[in-house]
This record gives structure tokens, C-alpha cells and sequence, in this order.
């Protein structure tokens, strides 16, 4: 899995209209009955409007046209009414085949009376495609009543806690499962990115952890595996 908590992210059409997205971890086979991670967040999906299915296209194993049809049954194993939802199919990775394999794809969905997007999440192709037709889809799509939510439930997606120690060396460091795996997933060439890194971190206390042990501005501290500079405003990375 990639996704290991549901993300919430926010997107703009050309025409500055906004759309939310929940980025949820993938389904596996038997997910309805608890096998693997998606089954722990299918009740979160249920306050969304529209479902949007992401397929890889490079895929054999299953294929796109497979998976689709796999996750529609762990949805309508799981609920009726989830499954009812408006959809919107994207086949992802079309950077990595051929135009006739793409092709091939398309035409298998068409049959099926499905128009799936196309698209290369690393080459930024077809994503206002996706936007648009999202957009579309949410604002036709009907509004759950307020009464439906009778209950919310606020779930632990993670173990937050962290450990500081002293390296030999005498620099501070900082470990946890969680501070390790936001580390390790952040891009640092992408600001927004840093940002919410240092957003994170400032939540679960890691800066006042290690200033409580004596580290101070301009001080290289380790986290998560990483040399970090504290500063006043942020803490950056060497």
C-alpha cells in the first residue's frame, strides 16, 4: 500500500471551482470481510458524494478492467448503498504502455458502458480531465441529509509517539513509526510538501520534545533518519 491513512485534498477546475478528495488505501480481495487495510476506512468513504475507482493501467495482474470489477464487489459486499454511488473510472500509469494496450483498456470499459479517463499521475497527463469530470459529477450528485449522520466515530489512525534520544556523537534524535513514515514519504524538492511536514511534526510535539532536552536554534537535530536544522520559524532539512 501507498496510502496507509485516508489524506483529504483539495483541487481547483480552470474555472476556480474547488473539489475535495479523499485519497483512501486500496482495497484487496476479501476487504469487506477485513483482509488488508482498505475494509478500516470504507466507512469513512461513506460520507463521500461521488466514488472515483483509480486502476493501474500497467497492470496484468489483475488487469484494470479486473480490478475495477474487484472493488465493485468488496463495495457491494460491504454496502448497497456505497456502491450506488455516481463513479468515476480513472486508469492510471499510461506512461508505462503502449497506445495500443491504452487502446485495448479503453474499448474493454467502453463495451461495459463505462467511459474511463485516462491518465499519467507522473507525467501530470489528463488530471483536469479528471478534476472537471469529479466536479461535474459532485454537483449533480444529491446531498446526504443531515439526519443520516447519527454517529461520528474519530478513529486512531496511527501511533503518534516518538522517542528522543542521543546519538554518540551528541546530536538529538528523533524516532517513532509514524515521524519515521511522514519522513520518509515527504518530497522536499516540493514546498507544500515541507510545509505540511513541519505542520505535522509541530502537532505531535517533536520540536518542543527536543528543545525540552536542550536543542536550539540553528542545532542539526536527527529525524526520522534525517539530518534537520531548528530554526524559530521551521525546521529544515540538510
Amino acid at each position: 500500500f501507498t496510502t496507509l491513512s485516508p489524506n483529504l485534498g483539495v483541487a481547483f477546475s480552470p474555472n476556480s471551482e474547488r473539489i475535495t478528495f479523499a485519497d483512501i488505501p486500496g482495497l484487496v480481495e476479501g476487504a469487506a470481510e477485513g483482509r488488508g487495510l482498505g475494509n478500516k476506512f470504507l466507512a469513512h468513504i461513506e460520507r463521500s458524494r461521488v466514488l472515483l475507482f483509480l486502476v493501474d493501467g500497467s497492470s496484468s495482474d489483475p488487469d484494470p478492467v479486473q480490478a475495477y470489477h474487484l472493488l465493485c464487489r468488496e463495495l457491494e459486499q460491504y454496502s448497497e448503498q456505497l456502491a450506488g454511488k455516481p463513479r468515476l473510472i480513472v486508469v492510471n500509469k499510461i506512461d508505462l504502455i503502449s497506445a495500443q494496450k491504452r487502446t485495448g483498456i479503453r474499448t474493454h470499459f467502453v463495451h461495459q458502458g463505462i467511459e474511463p479517463l485516462m491518465i499519467s499521475a507522473l507525467e501530470n497527463r489528463g488530471i483536469d480531465a479528471v478534476i472537471e469530470r469529479g466536479l461535474a459529477l459532485v454537483q449533480s450528485a444529491p446531498v446526504p441529509p443531515r439526519e443520516q449522520v447519527t454517529k461520528i466515530y474519530k478513529l486512531k489512525l496511527s501511533d503518534e509517539t516518538f522517542e528522543i534520544s542521543r546519538l554518540p556523537d551528541g546530536m538529538l534524535s528523533a524516532s517513532g513509526r509514524y515521524l519515521d513514515r511522514i519522513i520518509h514519504t515527504t518530497d522536499f524538492e516540493k514546498p507544500f510538501q515541507v510545509t505540511l511536514l513541519d505542520q505535522r511534526m509541530r502537532k505531535i510535539g517533536v520540536e518542543k520534545a527536543l528543545r525540552k532536552k536542550g536543542a536550539r536554534d540553528g542545532q542539526s537535530v536527527m529525524i526520522g533518519g534525517h539530518v534537520f536544522t531548528l530554526g524559530e520559524e521551521t525546521t529544515t532539512k540538510r
